[in-house]
């Protein structure tokens, strides 16, 4: 595939929504890289990649795998524009997988080993203010390696598992502070107190710290943190988020000459008893989960979109099926995926990236089809027997939860899926809830269930779906469907994987159809399921599975097909509550 390196800079949209300023240079283009067997500097490179994009892509220009014996060098020269610097010159990337060394003209700024999380670097003490700079970066990544996060990335790729990419895969851009300047808020709306909570990391002395509410553009509230404590906004009346209305408030935030737009959502995520059966809220009243896998993957940017458009049109598309809510599985998308998500009213289930060392087979390929348990207390059965790998693994969950924590679509967090790298899920569980107990935790998703999280989360493929409501958590189908076709012309390699191949659009559709009309509503009637997701959005590599094509060019089933199954299965559940409504009301009569 040609590409036009003339052409417009990619991803030049801001790239953190919920923590903007006015200041803002954008560094995503050409750069030199090399692939070297050292660490150390070279003034000799092998050409220009295309930042954001991880050299395993095309659309990087240079569609090379990094190896686990090599480092990937990047560098890049800028001249500061007049007049940005205002105190301070930070440093912001999105993401670099998977461990890095940031210099600024050759000296050592920053270190970081976390492939997902975005972070900032206050690089001011290295620069040249009046003349030219480097930025010079060194990356380190194996895939195979049993202590860092990979999702669902492996080297041998075929089957579930993907390219490995490595490099930098997100937006990288300079902006300039003053020398006290806010570093980050935390923002947590109470829906039944009517209420919303403001907490300010600050650089230097906070004091007086001006916030402003807007709703729909008009001022909604003014308050003072004189002294960088958190401040709380009380409303008489508020308009609440949901899927078919999401709502948001715009907050202006000022601190001396520092000043930055936000948002935030008055939406609660919880779930309810109705006669015995535990279900899903959103706003005290109960809601159907209809969720499609999402795993993150692009052709031919792999880890990274083409466009930011390309987000929009994967849920735009998802809520023309009929679904309500993203699975975001193995991966921690860019922060513009869930601004889209909050703005356009998708819900999003959150996976942590799974690590840990090799998967022992007999687990992961027997687990689907036998109905038997594992004690994740052992680590070694499910590749955490490092110690250094559960530590890892623990400070990538406390960064992606405080990463996200803002963003209003997100209702759940999925702390191990399928026991990879599974480890004391009941310990674990209770880590997440410090961090973050305003919304659920699914603990175990698919199999090797410890009793718990808030949901009884299971994954059905090769087999009817028959489950059983444990009745003190909500039931939830976390996985289920991958009902596979294979369309000429639009496929990434000539093998296929799926859990069910069809011969055309037409069997794709109907099969999906019959399977939600019939099990999936059994499932809902008899047993109370309160959520699923269907596998999956879109094929990915050698996966077959999805609603449209790897390259988003063909869509494979019939969409309105889709969407009346999706209808039904609301209108069913819908049903059930208003059934197990009237009978808790008979019983109050009763008594």
């Amino acid at each position: 595939m040609k590409i036009d390196i003339q052409k417009t800079l990619p991803l030049q949209e801001y790239p953190r929504m919920q923590f903007q300023r006015d200041s803002y240079l954008n560094f995503n283009g050409l750069w030199k890289y090399a692939f070297k067997k050292d660490e150390n500097f070279y003034e000799k490179f092998d050409g220009d990649i295309r930042v954001p994009y991880s050299p395993e892509s095309k659309y990087s220009l240079v569609n090379r795998q990094l190896k686990k014996d090599e480092f990937l060098h990047y560098q890049k020269f800028f001249v500061l524009p007049d007049k940005f610097n205002i105190g301070r010159v930070l440093l912001n990337i999105g993401s670099i997988d998977q461990r890095c060394k940031i210099y600024i003209n050759r000296n050592l700024a920053f270190q970081w080993s976390f492939g997902y999380i975005p972070f900032c670097v206050d690089i001011t003490p290295y620069l040249h203010l009046d003349g030219e700079n480097e930025l010079y970066i060194i990356v380190y990544d194996d895939a195979d390696s049993e202590i860092y996060a990979r999702g669902k990335q492996k080297y041998k790729r075929g089957g579930i598992w993907y390219t490995a990419i490595s490099g930098i895969y997100q937006t990288v851009f300079l902006e300039s502070v003053p020398v006290s300047y806010i570093k980050n808020i935390k923002i947590t709306p109470n829906f039944d107190c009517k209420s919303v909570n403001f907490e300010f990391l600050c650089v230097n002395n906070p004091k007086n710290i001006v916030l402003e509410i807007y709703e729909k553009n008009k001022l909604k509230g003014k308050m003072i943190s004189k002294n960088g404590e958190p401040i709380t906004f009380n409303f008489n009346i508020f308009i609440p988020w949901d899927v078919d209305n999401p709502f948001l408030y715009d907050v202006l935030i000022y601190y001396k000459n520092d000043k930055i737009k936000s948002y935030f959502a008055m939406r609660k995520i919880a779930y309810q008893d109705f006669s015995g059966y535990r279900l899903f809220t959103l706003n005290n009243s109960p809601i159907l989960f209809q969720g499609v896998l999402d795993q993150g993957y692009y052709y031919p940017g792999i880890y990274t979109v083409r466009r930011d458009q390309d987000f929009i049109n994967d849920i735009v598309l998802a809520k023309n099926l009929g679904f309500n809510m993203l699975r975001m599985h193995a991966k921690v998308e860019s922060d513009r995926f869930y601004y889209h998500c909050d703005r356009l009213g998708m819900l999003v289930c959150q996976d942590m990236v799974n690590g840990g060392a090799k998967y022992k087979n007999r687990y992961i390929f027997l687990a689907p089809f036998f109905n038997f348990n594992i004690d994740d207390t052992t680590s070694k059965n499910l590749g955490r027997n490092s110690e250094k790998s559960r530590l890892q693994f623990m400070k990538e969950t406390k960064l992606t939860i405080q990463t996200l924590y803002n963003h209003p679509s997100i209702v759940m967090w999925t702390i191990f899926n399928e026991g990879w790298g599974q480890f004391n899920s009941l310990e674990m569980t209770n880590y997440v809830r410090e961090l973050d107990s305003t919304r659920l935790i699914d603990s175990t998703s698919g199999w090797f269930d410890q009793d718990a999280g808030d949901c009884n989360s299971k994954h059905v493929y090769f087999k009817t779906i028959s489950l059983h409501n444990d009745r003190h958590r909500v039931l939830f189908l976390s996985e289920f469907g991958g009902y596979s076709l294979k369309i000429k012309g639009h496929t990434f390699s000539k093998k296929s994987f799926g859990y069910r191949p069809m011969v055309d659009s037409y069997e794709l559709s109907d099969s999906i159809y019959n399977l939600f009309l019939t099990e999936v509503k059994m499932s809902i009637l008899k047993h109370g399921l309160s959520g699923y997701v269907y596998t999956q959005l879109n094929d990915v590599e050698d996966e077959l599975n999805g609603f449209i094509t790897y390259d988003r060019k063909v869509v494979k089933v019939d969409v309105e097909k889709v969407k009346s199954a999706n209808k039904n299965m609301k209108e069913t559940f819908s049903k059930f509550v208003l059934n197990k409504i009237n009978l808790e009301n008979k019983w109050a009569d009763f008594s």
